[in-house]
């Protein structure tokens, strides 16, 4: 895991997606990566509140990919929008690993990041505090690795 880790891509951002990217973000990506896609509307509250969440975790998760991307840019029926969102779909390596449709039905209409990495955890879709500690100073420590070289090349 730890190896794995190392040498997947690390993001740190969320990343907004339009319509044609939805796709190619989680099936061109590398097959360690956890992708998190949020599909969202502005108008409903706890969509808002799982954007503002998922900027919090996309800094303290930076080996997970997290992306958000509107339901009218990604053709799902009038119906899943006013009924199914906010809705959260988790892959790795091109599979589903999770599937949530109105997750303010867990959560309530506001919540907080906390609020949402616990269900993401209890649901074994993010790694736990520990775990996530031991991946962070292995990226700080292989980052420093590559600044601190002793090699000289003339």
């Amino acid at each position: 895991m730890r190896t794995a880790a190392k040498h997947s891509p690390t993001f740190g951002k969320v990343l907004d997606l339009e319509g044609d990217e939805y796709v190619d973000a989680i099936d061109n990506e590398n097959e360690h990566v956890t992708v998190m896609v949020h599909i969202y509307l502005d108008n409903i509250v706890a969509c808002n509140a799982v954007n503002g969440c998922f900027q919090c975790l996309a800094k303290e998760y930076p080996k997970v990919k997290f992306c958000t991307v509107k339901a009218d840019k990604v053709q799902v029926s009038k119906s899943f929008s006013t009924s199914a969102l906010p809705a959260l779909l988790v892959y790795r390596g091109g599979n589903v690993l999770g599937n949530f449709v109105r997750v303010s039905d867990e959560l309530g209409e506001d919540f907080y990041s906390n609020d949402l990495e616990a269900f993401l955890q209890q649901h074994s879709l993010l790694p736990s505090k520990e775990e996530q500690a031991m991946l962070n100073s292995s990226i700080r420590s292989s980052a420093k690795d590559d600044e601190d070289s002793d090699l000289e090349l003339d």
